[in-house]
């Protein structure tokens, strides 16, 4: 299943409703961290519970979520210098994901690659993350969703996620001096990037969260 099944039970009960997807980077100062993937659907949760009063929705009832997210886990604890893995499943709030620590920057290229089958970066060793010395690049744009990507390109699958926003953070334990990328905005102590789109607008390649970060 990995995360395009995940993806798509979710997809199955939140169309037509708004929805974030909020990735959350946490650096130390050696560069590893915790990413963590959440789909934050409180909006859609809240209109459900005008619908089922007793506070039983179709999301709370649901096993295919859970079953994905063991399956990541599973998944991932194979992965060399990814930890302490953890599944997010609060339905009661519709937020459900996954996070998982990382070792240094090879170790989080693994551990996306793993959840977002792009068997070419396996391959070919193209990384979403690049690091040297005080600069880090992030390639994210259409071609590095691997197959979720291409599942997602068709019109009508456009127009189901047309109320879909991706959100990615990033948060440092020193002051970035520059990024390049003029969507994402930064702190007013320097230490932390956060930058949204729209997902179709990541899919039809028109805006993308690809940055050069320099501290």
């Amino acid at each position: 299943m990995k995360i395009k099944l995940l993806f798509l039970a979710l997809l199955a009960l939140i169309i037509a409703s708004s929805c974030t997807i909020k990735q959350s980077i946490e650096y130390n100062e050696d560069l590893s961290g915790r990413h963590s993937l959440l789909f934050d659907m409180s909006e859609f949760m809240e209109e459900m519970k005008g619908l089922y009063p007793e506070g039983e929705t179709e999301m709370n009832k649901d096993s295919d979520i859970q079953e994905s997210l063991n399956e990541l886990s599973t998944i991932f604890k194979s992965q060399e210098g990814v930890s302490n893995i953890q599944n997010i499943n609060r339905s009661d709030e519709g937020i459900f994901g996954f996070s998982f620590d990382f070792e240094n920057t090879e170790a989080l290229n693994s551990g996306m690659a793993t959840y977002l089958e792009n068997d070419q970066a396996k391959e070919k060793g193209k990384n979403n993350y690049y690091q040297k010395k005080k600069t880090l690049v992030l390639n994210f744009d259409k071609t590095s969703l691997g197959s979720l990507g291409s599942e997602l390109q068709s019109e009508e699958m456009q127009m189901m996620l047309s109320s879909i926003d991706y959100k990615i953070e990033l948060s440092f334990p020193f002051p970035i001096k520059k990024v390049d990328n003029p969507l994402y905005t930064l702190s007013a102590d320097r230490k932390n990037l956060e930058a949204s789109i729209a997902l179709v607008a990541l899919l039809d390649g028109s805006e993308n969260l690809s940055a050069k970060i320099k501290w």
